[in-house]
């Protein structure tokens, strides 16, 4: 069994009975040497002057009703031998002496080409962790004598790509080392496939899904509108409806990964940090259109039904320092930025 394939060479994956053919009607056969190289076998075929037929050597089985005579001379005749060695280039040679003396060196020779051994995949990643801030690169590592980088099938998120940096393992010319960067972000999973040139199919290699992301979260806020002129502000009832926006833009995003930090202490007491207590407000909404924005919302008042106001006097500190899952730093918003909202009636 084998399979022929674009560079015209025959592989078989599967030992190889041979069944060969030798006549000479003229004088009659004599003597028949065989050998097989890689398998190391060789054998003799010898025919008596009554027409006997022995062999010596490695088992070549005679085909009986091949056999042609004339009288007590053997014309023709056909044995069997096998190719078993899972090489390349294996020659197969035969010699013919007939009766007459005359001695054919390599009546026939021919070479046969067998590989009976899968190929073994493995792969490997830069990093084995589901997320990385880096490129990822794959190295792929395939086991194979007979090996062609276009016969290997590597699909990325099930479209196919070519890997086209290969190299052979400096102490095993079998073994062929391939590479491919993932530099974009997004979510990925592969598989490799490969077919030898003589049909062998290879155990796939794949891996479960990992996430790229290089890009650092992008990091709004309206701090800003809670600024005055003066050393200390303060902002009244007429003011109050108003809330700190802190919006980012990540597409892993875990709020918990953002720091949002925000301190409070009685009104009256001195603009600065001291004495400030860390406080639980604020609620995280996602945009419809684009969900890698996250929206994060702190009121400093809650307007009823009949128009007035329940506020949540204080001054405040207000504090944000996003990362994301992969610990990429986003831009930074110092304490004391909302240095000190006084919300009175």
């Amino acid at each position: 069994m084998y399979q022929e394939n674009d560079t015209n060479i025959v592989f078989y994956n599967q030992d190889v009975p041979l069944i060969i053919t030798v006549e000479d009607s003229f004088s009659g056969i004599s003597e028949i040497e065989w050998s097989i190289a890689n398998d190391n076998k060789q054998g003799t075929i010898t025919v008596n002057e009554n027409g006997d037929i022995q062999t010596t050597g490695d088992e070549a089985i005679i085909i009986n009703e091949s056999i042609g005579k004339d009288s007590n001379l053997v014309t023709s005749l056909q044995f069997m031998v096998t190719v078993t060695s899972d090489t390349n280039e294996n020659l197969v040679s035969v010699n013919l002496t007939d009766n007459a003396k005359n001695k054919v060196e390599a009546a026939t020779t021919k070479s046969y080409n067998v590989d009976k051994t899968a190929p073994a995949i493995s792969s490997t990643l830069t990093s084995n962790a589901a997320y990385y801030n880096g490129d990822q690169v794959v190295t792929i590592t395939i086991d194979e004598r007979n090996f062609r980088s276009k016969d290997v099938h590597f699909t990325l998120n099930d479209d196919e790509v070519e890997v086209t940096s290969w190299e052979n393992d400096q102490n095993n010319a079998n073994v062929h080392i391939g590479k491919y960067t993932i530099s974009k972000d997004g979510v990925y999973s592969y598989n490799i496939s490969y077919t030898d040139m003589a049909g062998n199919h290879s155990q796939n290699a794949s891996t479960t899904s990992f996430v790229v992301d290089q890009t650092p979260p992008v990091l709004k806020t309206n701090f800003n509108e809670f600024k005055t002129s003066n050393k200390e502000h303060y902002f009244g009832v007429s003011q109050i409806d108003k809330n700190i926006v802190i919006t980012i833009t990540e597409h892993n995003f875990d709020p918990s990964l953002a720091h949002v930090e925000i301190k409070r202490k009685n009104p009256g007491e001195t603009h600065d940090k001291t004495g400030m207590e860390i406080v639980s407000r604020g609620t995280w909404s996602t945009d419809e259109k684009d969900k890698d924005k996250h929206t994060f919302t702190i009121p400093f008042s809650n307007k009823k039904e009949d128009g007035k106001y329940d506020t949540y006097d204080g001054i405040y500190v207000v504090s944000v320092t996003p990362f994301d899952i992969l610990s990429i730093v986003g831009s930074t918003f110092p304490a004391l930025i909302a240095s000190a909202l006084s919300a009175s009636s």
